[in-house]
């Protein structure tokens, strides 16, 4: 049980550390600009946050569970899709490096990337965070 919250304490953790170092790093750099995006950032932030916290509380009460109580597949299989978002996102930042932002914005000599996890998803950041929400969830 200490390793089951253990764990689902520090991965989201290290995820959130991660998350909050991007938005210092665009800041810093002047970049990560909001200002055409009319509250989604902040609608975005909100949502996930109070799912994860909801996502929580609910683990807290038995009736939730899988008949038969908590399965450790379960929740270890949720703890392995959340890290494999969180790798696939912090692939996307690597891939991008200085042009890689917390915010959509483009430049006049920006190109397509087409490398990395580019190759094989549109928008590998975007889906490295949905496959880690989704991992929370199931590993709740």
């Amino acid at each position: 049980m200490l390793l089951y919250l253990l764990l689902l304490i520090l991965i989201p953790a290290i995820w959130i550390a991660f998350e909050i170092g991007l938005v210092v790093r665009d800041r810093s750099r002047g970049m990560g600009s909001n200002t055409q995006d009319k509250g989604t950032r902040y609608f975005n932030f909100i949502s996930i946050a109070l799912g994860i916290t909801i996502a929580a509380i609910l683990n807290g009460y038995s009736k939730f569970f899988f008949p038969g109580g908590r399965t450790t597949i379960v929740f270890l299989i949720g703890l392995v899709i959340m890290l494999a978002g969180m790798a696939l996102r912090f692939w996307a930042f690597v891939t991008l490096g200085v042009s890689f932002r917390t915010t959509i914005e483009t430049h006049n000599d920006q190109q397509v990337v087409k490398r990395g996890p580019y190759r094989l998803v549109r928008h590998p950041s975007y889906s490295g965070l949905l496959l880690i929400c989704c991992g929370y969830g199931i590993a709740l």
